[in-house]
């Protein structure tokens, strides 16, 4: 017998394998939506957690063997315990609701049990077993590797092709400035902000007066706007590129079974509106994002208020680690502290931050919540879009606010929401305080602007998931008669092409303005959403 296979036979190697494993899939299945950074934390405290309940368990069962497999069945047990709860959630039989952690707990409470029982009480000296679990955990995770390294290799070229084929197929319209043409364009995205009728009839929001206001600083706010997509992914693409999707090359069928995200990188960060600019001599402004499929690092500006914070302090470094912990039993509590934010003021700092680094006060702890962190960066751009006119030379501004998107940070009046529950309540708040904060930063940006410059605010879609998800905020703000040229009816696939019609001698000219909904389950994958105004 090799010495190597005197090792696998002895030591349950598997069990900080375990530790490893959960974390590895898990950005597996996100690669390409998240940085690499991201990852080193949620795995640290992974394989953290893995050796200490290791260690635990063989103080009190030996021989190493017999502790190995009773701390990898009840580790398994508990890194599964947020998938299978996923599966469940809100499941219901006979009318009862099943998938409730009430049910969940107990079984699983009782699983371990009766498993670690069989395990203590069992006579064999699991030479055999421990070797034959030791491999399939080698080659796992060896498989596991192994496909994240494809990943990364191929996804390089993948993007290549996919913009070689994309936003390049529609860029035969050549574009010019001169004195008159020479002005600035902002392009300010609220995630996920509903339109004006949407808000009153469903939450009881009259935004009138913001729309009143927008009104008199010469905005114009189409009756009949809708998005084109409901997801941020389709609808960025499709505005970036001035087409639907199926005209870029791209299958309603991939974008409905595959990971569109991935797909629709490419077409946003290296759009063909992003093209053109560049081409007239712009300079694109834009701001870190947590999402990939939204971030441009290498615009010529790049806006990001954590420049200075570690990798492992990062928004995003917590956003993944929270997705990490609701795949594992430690889901429980999480959530239990965000039904109970009040509660986490009597349990060590420290692990709160492990569990759900989103529900901390920052008043409280010295460790930074992920919450907190957006607001932060919240913050951050809604300061610096007042500068950004300051800046020398032409410039395509991409703001992507991420404030009516959750986590929902903010009170009315600006500070820090600290109950962290994502709730309508929530969203309200956050729709108050961004349309004070517009209006200021409108009236900046008009003023310190020599030329009047283009301001677009918009949605990708709307916060509503009631079938009215294609309902967006629209309003334009067109100097020099521009603003005669917005019809009633109008989606965002059209925004650039009137805008460079109007403004740079283009001859795009508006398609037919349509809203679809994309779904695996539909016949097609695709279906037509009726449009209609603010004003039904």
């Amino acid at each position: 017998m090799t010495r190597f296979e005197n090792v696998l036979k002895r030591f349950p190697l598997y069990v900080l394998l375990l530790g490893v494993y959960p974390v590895l899939f898990l950005w597996l299945a996100n690669f390409g939506k998240v940085h690499s950074y991201v990852v080193p934390r949620s795995l640290l405290i992974s394989f953290g957690f893995t050796a200490v309940v290791f260690l635990l368990i063989w103080i009190f069962i030996h021989p190493i063997r017999k502790a190995g497999l009773a701390a990898g069945f009840l580790l398994l047990l508990f890194f599964s315990y947020g998938h299978l709860f996923s599966l469940i959630d809100n499941a219901s039989l006979s009318g009862l609701i099943i998938g409730r952690h009430r049910f969940l707990i107990p079984l699983w409470g009782l699983i371990a049990l009766v498993g670690t029982y069989l395990i203590i009480k069992s006579r064999s000296d699991l030479y055999e077993s421990t070797r034959i679990i030791n491999l399939i955990s080698f080659l796992l995770t060896a498989f596991v590797l192994i496909q994240i390294g494809f990943a990364a290799s191929t996804s390089t070229r993948l993007q290549q092709n996919s913009v070689q084929s994309g936003p390049s197929a529609s860029s035969s319209s050549s574009l010019h400035t001169s004195a008159n043409t020479n002005r600035d364009v902002y392009y300010i995205l609220m995630d996920g902000y509903d339109r004006a009728d949407l808000l009153k009839r469903d939450l009881n929001l009259d935004i009138q007066p913001f729309l009143d206001q927008l009104t008199q600083m010469g905005f114009v706010i189409p009756d009949c706007g809708q998005s084109n997509y409901i997801d941020t992914a389709l609808s960025m693409a499709a505005t970036f590129n001035m087409d639907y999707l199926d005209n870029l090359g791209l299958s309603y069928e991939d974008l409905a079974t595959k990971d569109h995200e991935k797909i629709l990188t490419p077409f946003i960060t290296h759009s063909l509106v992003r093209q053109k600019f560049s081409e007239m001599g712009y300079k694109i402004v834009t701001y870190k994002s947590p999402y990939l499929f939204i971030d441009m690092p290498d615009s010529d500006v790049y806006l990001d208020g954590e420049t200075a914070v570690n990798p492992g302090e990062k928004m995003e470094t917590l956003n993944f680690q929270q997705l990490f912990i609701n795949t594992t039993f430690a889901r429980t509590a999480a959530e239990w502290l965000v039904e109970n934010p009040q509660d986490s003021k009597n349990i060590p700092a420290f692990f709160v931050w492990l569990i759900n680094p989103g529900s901390l006060n920052p008043d409280s702890s010295s460790f930074i919540g992920r919450n907190y962190k957006q607001f932060r960066q919240n913050n951050f751009q809604l300061d610096s879009l007042e500068t950004i006119p300051d800046m020398p030379g032409r410039k395509f501004v991409y703001a992507h606010l991420l404030i009516t998107h959750q986590p929902f940070t903010f009170l009315p009046t600006g500070e820090f929401r600290t109950d962290p529950k994502d709730s309508y309540l929530g969203y309200i708040d956050q729709v108050k305080y961004l349309n004070t904060r517009i209006i200021k930063i409108i009236k900046t940006i008009q003023h310190k602007s020599a030329v009047p410059p283009v301001i677009i605010l918009q949605s990708d879609h709307s916060f509503s998931d009631n079938g009215k998800r294609a309902l967006n905020f629209q309003a334009y703000y067109l100097p020099d008669s521009g603003n005669t040229v917005i019809p009633p009816s109008f989606t965002n696939v059209n925004t650039f092409r009137l805008i460079f019609d109007t403004y740079f001698d283009g001859q795009y000219s508006l398609i037919p303005d349509q809203s679809m909904l994309i779904d695996k389950n539909i016949p097609g994958f695709t279906k037509l959403i009726k449009s209609s105004c603010m004003s039904d």
